[in-house]
């Protein structure tokens, strides 16, 4: 029923939201998580990945809107798996989806 489907996918919805907020909490630590995270909260090995140029955000948007994430895996170095995850984070929240049409249009 429509009923059924409707509840599932609030369900689901929490579901998500609640596994980003402890993914983040694992990755960031307790005081960084719960609050927008900037270049200066990111500690010399994060940038030190971010310096390998193996995940950017293209400047310009695609012809659909939607930012456009450059990845070259072989370039993917860092220190901790958390460096990387912590530079991705920070570039998919800060450079991606700050524009109000890629958080319509989304992420390539």
């Amino acid at each position: 029923s429509v009923h059924f489907f409707s509840i599932y996918i609030v369900q689901r919805a929490m579901l998500r939201t609640l596994q980003y907020w402890e993914l983040k909490e694992e990755v960031f630590g307790e005081q960084l998580a719960y609050r927008r995270v900037t270049l200066q909260d990111l500690d010399d090995d994060d940038l030190a990945t971010a310096r390998n140029y193996g995940l950017w955000v293209l400047p310009k948007l695609d012809k659909a809107g939607r930012a456009v994430v450059y990845s070259r895996k072989p370039l993917w170095l860092y220190k901790h798996r958390n460096n990387f995850l912590r530079w991705m984070w920070f570039i998919l929240e800060e450079e991606a989806l700050a524009k109000p049409t890629v958080q319509r249009n989304g992420v390539v």
